[in-house]
């Protein structure tokens, strides 16, 4: 994730609505100087805080994710979203099949043979 240019996106986003820094951190319940590291890209807040900043300053953090990556990046944000509302056995299934995927990907690497992803 490339954090400066989500945060000039997110910086954007906040001048369009003519929020000032201390205007959106307190939305979010930081402070200024907080949504100033993390809109020049300095701080690397965790996805769940860019979304809500993103909510915030009226974008969606998925069309600029969209507009850079493929539908895997979406689908990724989107299972971010989801994660604490999912049932617990899905969460484990989940943990099981991320923690299969890097098991295979790590014996492709080791044999040489050039995996996507």
């Amino acid at each position: 994730m490339d954090y400066a240019e989500i945060g000039a996106w997110l910086k954007e986003q906040r001048k369009s609505k003519r929020l000032t820094q201390a205007q959106v951190g307190q939305r979010l319940g930081i402070t200024n100087q907080a949504v100033s590291l993390i809109e020049s890209g300095k701080s690397q807040a965790p996805l769940p805080r860019l979304q809500e900043f993103a909510r915030v300053v009226g974008g969606q953090l998925e069309v600029l994710v969209a507009s850079r990556s493929d539908r895997r990046s979406i689908l990724a944000v989107q299972l971010v979203e989801a994660l604490p509302t999912l049932d617990p056995a899905i969460v484990d299934a989940l943990e099981a099949w991320v923690d299969l995927w890097q098991r295979q990907r790590d014996a492709a690497a080791d044999d040489g043979v050039p995996t996507a992803g």
